[in-house]
């Protein structure tokens, strides 16, 4: 029935193979395969495999999850620049012997944008800057610190080199 599908099989020697599908949500995730099984399969290996498969499919999002949580407790999740506690920990860290230099931007009027265009457009605007500023700024962390403000810690800078990230 699907003559490709068949020559990828049969070039790694496949023979047979039992497929059990992985659904997580009413979700199909993938499947989890047994390639030229050795016994004839029955309904207790059948049971098997859909345990199994269950199994690794709850660990998959369990992992998947558990990188998100990670990923957020450090992030903000509109602009996905880092959060005002990564700021915080960053500023414990600062080495006073190096160049700092710091760009500060806020949005001016982003209360009054919200109120006239609607929420949908003010959050546009923050992730449209904070996307200007981690691309101007990519070796550089930017935060986002508070409702509209973003800093940019560039740390170990010359004068020359700042001054023209700023100036892009």
């Amino acid at each position: 029935a699907h003559p490709a599908t068949y020559s990828i099989l049969k070039s790694q020697k496949i023979e047979s193979m039992l497929a059990v599908p992985m659904v997580i949500d009413n979700t199909l995730i993938g499947f989890l395969s047994v390639d030229n099984p050795k016994s004839e399969i029955n309904d207790k290996i059948l049971a098997l495999m859909h345990m199994y498969t269950t199994f690794v499919a709850r660990s998959i999002l369990i992992l998947g999850l558990s990188k998100e949580t990670e990923f957020f407790k450090t992030h903000d999740p509109l602009t996905l620049a880092l959060n005002r506690r990564a700021f915080e920990l960053r500023l414990e860290k600062i080495n006073q012997k190096q160049s700092l230099g710091i760009v500060f931007c806020d949005i001016s009027e982003l209360k009054k944008i919200n109120k006239l265009q609607g929420y949908k457009a003010g959050n546009k605007l923050l992730y449209k800057l904070s996307e200007a500023l981690i691309h101007i700024f990519h070796n550089d962390p930017v935060y986002r610190t508070g409702s509209d403000e973003f800093v940019v810690l560039c740390s170990d800078i010359s004068q020359y080199d700042f001054d023209y990230s700023v100036s892009v």
